[in-house]
């Protein structure tokens, strides 16, 4: 058995146990407790795994990429579709996947039907959603892909390439939760589809339009790492939580001079009101190892905006510092900037540094201002703002 199909394995074992489950628990007033299905699942299990083929080599999904870019709604088997939309409804499992898979084994020439299905199902966010959450219909599909991966593949290529424009495609969204995974068990094999499901992800995040938290969980179960310059418009133009949060993470996992650079840009605007995004940026600073990121930070740590100021100081602390740090804190407690911002620094500090507490009490007569030494003796977030 080929390593890369053992994830797969696993993922239906799992399926096994909330099927098991299901059929325990229907069954536990029968006579002999459990009804006879818990064995023929098990069953099924070593049957699938001693039918696995070992996978060597590459396989071309171009041809099938090129026709699903010209595909049009409609030219399937309008009969077959029907009746494959009916087993999903039905949640007959073991139906869907024999039907499926015998498709798939007819190669290229199936794509146009189950093209049709896929846009059947996608009338309807709850049936294509089924395929994903219903466990009948999810451990058979992982049977399928497991024995058919080569005609799978081919067919992911031609539905990436001809749902281009279907922004709203439920199908879609879960053809880029799985294919990363895919692809990674499979690395190498399917060079053509790996391809162009980078190149897809890149082109929407320039555009910076659909669900860019699909478009970023794809690329990092990928693994894919785009251009570093099509992030900095990405998190210029960011203005929630759920935009700014992954392009963050992101940067902060390359870890390099030039995430630095993005990160330290965007943050030093500090539009009014977005305090939280500048600080989003300097917290991954903080957590970044590169001599350029703590530089940068420091300098936040001195800039002439308070609320930047307090921001970077608070950014600066939330991960462990040691007591080298104490005269720069000091400087910023005993700065003429509002007592809100040192309260911030002080609830930081609780939370990932206790000992620069107990240190700052242990010599009180360096801080200038009584409101600073009553907010270290009290807990800051009770305090009289």
């Amino acid at each position: 058995m080929k390593t890369s199909c053992l994830p797969m394995i696993r993922l239906m074992a799992i399926s096994l146990l909330f099927e098991t489950t299901s059929l325990a628990a229907e069954g536990a007033g029968a006579p002999g407790g459990t009804r006879p299905g818990v064995e023929a699942l098990k069953a099924r299990i070593l049957g699938l795994e001693k039918s696995i083929a070992t996978l060597e080599g590459t396989v071309s999904t171009a041809a099938a990429g090129e026709a699903g870019a010209m595909a049009r709604a409609g030219a399937g088997d309008a009969a077959k579709v029907q009746a494959l939309v009916a087993l999903v409804q039905r949640l007959d499992g073991p139906g869907l996947a024999g039907e499926v898979g015998s498709l798939l084994a007819l190669g290229e020439t199936s794509h146009a039907t189950l093209h049709d299905f896929c846009l059947e199902l996608d009338k309807s966010s709850r049936q294509a959603q089924l395929l994903s959450y219903s466990y009948r219909l999810s451990f058979s599909l992982v049977h399928t892909a497991v024995l058919y991966p080569d005609e799978l593949a081919r067919f992911a290529h031609y539905f990436l390439a001809a749902s281009h424009d279907l922004a709203n495609s439920t199908l879609r969204r879960t053809l880029f939760d799985f294919l990363p995974d895919f692809l990674r068990y499979h690395r190498g094999r399917y060079a053509d589809l790996e391809r162009a499901l980078e190149e897809e992800i890149l082109k929407r995040l320039k555009e910076g339009k659909g669900s860019l938290q699909m478009y970023f969980s794809s690329m990092e179960a990928l693994g894919y790492k785009p251009p570093i310059e099509v992030f900095d418009p990405l998190l210029e133009k960011a203005s929630s939580h759920a935009e700014v949060l992954p392009v963050v993470q992101h940067l902060q996992s390359r870890n390099n001079p030039q995430a630095v650079a993005i990160l330290s840009r965007n943050a030093s605007k500090n539009p009014p009101g977005l305090d939280w995004k500048s600080g989003m940026m300097l917290s991954a600073l903080a957590r970044m190892s590169v001599p350029q990121a703590e530089r940068s930070l420091w300098r936040f740590v001195y800039a002439a905006n308070d609320n930047l100021r307090g921001t970077a100081v608070q950014a600066y602390f939330s991960i462990p510092r040691d007591e080298s740090s104490l005269p720069m804190l000091r400087d910023f407690l005993n700065a003429n900037v509002r007592l809100e911002q040192k309260r911030l620094v002080i609830v930081r500090l609780r939370q990932a540094n206790p000992g620069i507490i107990d240190a700052l009490k242990s010599d009180p007569a360096r801080l200038h201002h009584e409101e600073v030494r009553n907010l270290l003796r009290d807990d800051p977030s009770r305090a009289a703002k």
